[in-house]
């Protein structure tokens, strides 16, 4: 009988233990799985002027969608794309932004945005806006060419009388760090003044920022999204001198349209997942006219970069010029979202 009472103690241990061994396991996949569908976000690149039928010339412009329908704004596009920028903000955000991101003070960037802040009849409104630009003096002397909205953008924002549409204006500086629902932006990297001597002088004042989504506190997702605005070849030794550890990242946006931006050194650093092509189809084959790569322009060396056969990472690229291109992020990965 004393035997007996033993195995059937046994017997219990044991299937206590598989009792609490299987709760466990159900709870983690219960937790995992509200993470997974709670934790995500949506990256909305903008088609835009880059489309052949609305102009046919690059432009840049983002929305990104938080778990909590936050919506981030980065850049927006030229002036001709102000239109579309405010439907969606509309359809996105009702009308609300919560954080707009500038890169630099280029029209195909930032063209959009000042014709919404400045239509007085426009009622779309902005909670923060972060950018870094240099001076207007910088401009004039440096960026000669394209320095008229840059110096209209910092009249505007200094101005005392400034539009109702923006609830606070924000002077980035390098690390700083914005939390925004689920997703926390580091600033990577400033507009940098000393900068003079370069072939795109003006775009390597672009400011570099990533998106991280949060797990928990002090603990990141590895779905991260990296800005690279326009940045060039002085800007790419910085990023690789300063912030080497920071620039691995899951999507990116191409620098400089997918073109003559940043070197090969910092997209083996970035080694991403998703690559996102702001640009019309003839800049995207380096066609000048004459059929594809017949042009001088350096996409399909970049794009040979990313697409290399040796790399581990093997990734998939949007382009502007097929329309607007909504992508959910998870922890899992990726999906297009088809409207």
């Amino acid at each position: 009988m004393k035997k007996k009472r033993t195995n059937a103690n046994y017997c219990t241990k044991v299937l206590l233990i598989l009792s609490i061994v299987l709760l466990v396991v159900v709870l983690f996949c219960v937790y995992r799985n509200n993470i997974n569908k709670n934790n995500h976000y949506y990256i909305t690149m903008l088609g835009g002027s880059n489309i052949e039928a609305n102009g046919n010339l690059n432009s840049m412009g983002y929305l990104i969608q938080t778990a909590n329908n936050k919506l981030i704004v980065v850049d927006g596009g030229r002036d001709i794309d102000s239109g579309q920028l405010i439907s969606n903000i509309k359809s996105m955000g009702n009308g609300e932004v919560d954080y707009w991101f500038l890169t630099h003070a280029h029209n195909d960037h930032i063209g959009a945005f000042m014709n919404i802040i400045k239509d007085d009849t426009c009622d779309i409104k902005v909670e923060n806006l972060c950018y870094h630009f240099n001076t207007k003096e910088w401009y004039e002397k440096n960026d000669p060419t394209r320095k008229d909205i840059a110096i209209e953008f910092i009249d505007y924002i200094s101005s005392k009388d400034k539009n109702s549409k923006i609830k606070n204006i924000i002077d980035c500086k390098a690390n700083d760090i914005f939390t925004i629902d689920n997703l926390d932006c580091k600033i990577l990297r400033i507009a940098n003044p000393e900068i003079i001597d370069s072939k795109y002088v003006g775009n390597e004042a672009s400011m570099v920022f990533k998106f991280l989504m949060k797990l928990k506190k002090d603990k990141y997702s590895d779905k991260s999204m990296l800005f690279l605005g326009d940045s060039y070849l002085q800007t790419s030794e910085e990023l690789l001198q300063n912030n080497y550890n920071d620039l691995k990242s899951y999507a990116v946006q191409m620098a400089h349209h997918g073109q003559d931006g940043v070197s090969k050194q910092v997209y083996d650093a970035i080694d991403p997942t998703i690559c996102f092509y702001s640009c019309p189809r003839w800049l995207y084959d380096n066609d000048n006219g004459g059929g594809y790569n017949s042009g001088s322009w350096k996409s399909i060396e970049v794009r040979e970069w990313i697409e290399a056969p040796s790399r581990k990472t093997k990734s998939i690229s949007f382009q502007a010029f097929n329309g607007d291109k909504k992508i959910e992020i998870t922890n899992d990965g990726y999906q297009e979202v088809i409207n």
